[in-house]
């Protein structure tokens, strides 16, 4: 998983992170027509973030089942592993 990679974590976690996900909503927003709709809600309100908890107990099966099943190399992360992935990623978007 990339974000085993000191790197990748720090990134998200910095200004530089929040700043390419601005610069992307609004490329997004002037490039396609009617995105605003869909553009308009705070990011850190999307349930992947959320309610991470929730949603990865809802998805976990599948996630560990035949979606594992296509993964190959580096083993799966538990489920700690994807909750503190996803709950670093929902406090940077906190700022978005």
């Amino acid at each position: 998983m990339i974000m085993r990679m000191g790197g990748y974590q720090r990134f998200v976690a910095s200004d530089a992170f929040a700043e390419m996900i601005v610069a992307v909503k609004e490329s997004d927003r002037g490039s396609m027509r009617g995105a605003a709709k869909w553009l308009d809600p705070p990011l850190r309100e999307a349930m992947i973030v959320a309610d991470a908890q929730s949603l990865w107990s809802d998805i976990r099966s599948e996630f560990q089942g035949s979606f594992g099943d296509m993964v190959y190399g580096d083993a799966l992360p538990d489920d700690d592993e994807v909750l503190a992935c996803l709950t670093l990623i929902g406090a940077s978007l906190a700022s978005v």
